[in-house]
Parts: C-alpha cells; structure tokens; sequence
C-alpha cells in the first residue's frame, strides 16, 4: 500500500471487476419472466435510461459515466433484470465500489446507487426477488454496502422485513 498522508484509504487498488463478473452465482430468479445477472460495462448505457425512465429525469451522462464507469475505486457492480421474452431491460440495482474505515482501518465497501424499475413492472417486488441472488455472490457477502437511502426506500426494506440490515446514520 502506497504512503496516503495518513489516510487508511490506499492511493491506489486495482480494480476486481472482472472476478466479480465472473465469479458463479448459485441461485436462480425465482420470477420465470426474468433473468437476473451481472451487467457489463457495455450495457451501462441501457441502465443510465432505464434509471432516467424510472425517475422521470434524465441525468447527466457524464455524472452517470462518472459514477459507473470512472470511479476511481472502480467499475460499478450493477444488478439487472432482463424480462426473458423480450431481452428488455426491466430492473437495475447499482452499487458503487467507494471506502469507509473504521478509524485507520480501511472496510471493502461500495454505496448503495441507482435502483431502478421499469414502468410497467413497478409495485411487483423486482428488486426485492433479486435481493437473495446479489447477496448469494461472494463480493456482495466480503463488503460493507451503505448509502443514503431516500424515505420510500427505507420503508420498502422494512416492508420486506429487511430493516435488521439497517445499522444505523452515518454523518454528513
């Protein structure tokens, strides 16, 4: 690890996006209508209008090239859902690779980003099937993943019974 004033972040990581990619995932979607698998860079781009659909604004490419592509920790490890019959993109999960510490030791982790659904599929539970299969893959499992989730989010984790996974505020 390369001096960084101090700081418990390296100045510099390589990037383990490609064995994320690839490394196996022992669960299937639960949902027929879908795939759920890893995205590659090449389909990013599908995503940034999935997430402009589901938000009703587009977003500035170069913030979401930024943030997908150009994060210095990393490429995004992004979730999709592919409706099976049609190949169309219907649902995004995005978590950008970011560092926390805990004092001067530094945590693997990555902020919760863009969850995106399709009109159309929304209120149907897409994200939240797909929950067991990203948390079945071995980097998901080795991370700390935090983020600033906005109201509706936080209360569709506990609707899924999943609020045991809050562990609290961080500070701005």
């Amino acid at each position: 690890m390369a001096d960084s004033g101090g700081s418990p972040f390296p100045s510099y990581r390589p990037d383990e996006f490609q064995e994320w990619l690839q490394a196996p995932v022992p669960v299937v979607s639960p949902d027929p209508r879908i795939e759920v698998r890893q995205a590659r860079p090449s389909e990013f781009e599908r995503i940034y209008d999935l997430v402009d659909e589901a938000f009703g604004f587009r977003r500035s490419r170069a913030l979401s090239q930024w943030l997908y592509r150009d994060n210095p920790y990393g490429v995004a490890r992004c979730w999709i859902s592919v409706e099976r019959a049609t190949g169309r993109l219907v649902g995004s999960v995005a978590n950008w690779p970011w560092p926390l510490a805990r004092g001067m030791r530094p945590l693997p982790a990555a902020q919760g980003g863009d969850a995106a659904v399709a009109p159309g599929w929304q209120r149907q539970r897409l994200n939240e099937r797909a929950v067991d299969i990203r948390d079945a893959h071995p980097w998901t499992r080795s991370i700390v993943i935090y983020g600033w989730p906005n109201a509706a989010s936080r209360r569709r984790v506990r609707k899924a019974a999943k609020d045991h996974r809050f562990v609290g505020t961080l500070r701005r």
